[in-house]
């Protein structure tokens, strides 16, 4: 009896940590993915759904170029290329401009890419569903925590990460609530117009001031600093 418990204890113990492995495979292999392109286009929906009925979305286009990006997130722009970063707000019809640099670049990286060791760390639980539609499916778990469970979806011949859900602690609230984040469309080859990521469809200097220009031109300008 105590053999075969033994034996039963190895084998979850061994398949745990076989899991987690894969998983920190699959995350290696999806941060290669996106750091072996130069050009990228990317369609992204951000949804919250409670009890299986969206509440609320935000579709989001991310343009890459080499260093240089362009996101497009309802009424909001950011652009980001090899001299400045702007920030438009459509609603508030407002430009925020800063001098930008490598340092920057490596900052904004490091707050918006979590490391596999800190989200294994967070999510000490990690169930591989298996593939569907050329998917391989994991669940992350921390019940200790506010958002408990984790779905993260892969594409098989890619890399890519298709699709994230969130799910709130249901010991916390009273109804299933989730965030989720889906890939609508990847292009790793896409044609991008040569201005698309200049800083001059937005502003223009006016000796010491900036300025808004076309659709822009009665925004109000302004550094961050």
């Amino acid at each position: 009896m105590n053999k075969l418990l033994s034996t039963i204890l190895f084998f979850v113990v061994f398949s745990g940590l076989t899991i987690a492995q894969s998983f920190e495979e699959d995350m290696a292999k999806m941060e290669a993915a996106y750091q072996g392109v130069d050009d990228l286009y990317l369609e992204m929906e951000n949804s919250i759904w409670q009890d299986q009925k969206m509440e609320k979305q935000q579709n989001t286009i991310i343009q890459k170029k080499g260093a240089l990006y362009l996101y497009k997130m309802d009424e909001a722009i950011m652009l980001i290329n090899t001299k400045y970063i702007l920030m438009i707000d459509e609603v508030s019809k407002t430009i925020i401009y800063d001098k930008w640099t490598a340092e920057k670049a490596e900052n904004l990286a490091k707050q918006h890419i979590p490391a596999t060791a800190d989200i294994l760390k967070r999510y000490p639980s990690v169930v591989y569903q298996g593939t569907a539609k050329q998917h391989k499916n994991y669940v992350l778990e921390n019940k200790n925590i506010q958002m408990s469970k984790v779905e993260i979806s892969f594409e098989i011949s890619t890399g890519f990460m298709r699709l994230v859900r969130y799910y709130y602690n249901p010991e916390l609230v009273d109804k299933e609530i989730y965030t989720e984040l889906k890939m609508k469309k990847i292009d790793t080859n896409p044609s991008f117009a040569a201005s698309n990521f200049s800083e001059k469809r937005f502003i223009t200097q006016v000796g010491n001031q900036f300025k808004g220009v076309g659709k822009y031109s009665n925004y109000a300008v302004r550094s961050a600093n």
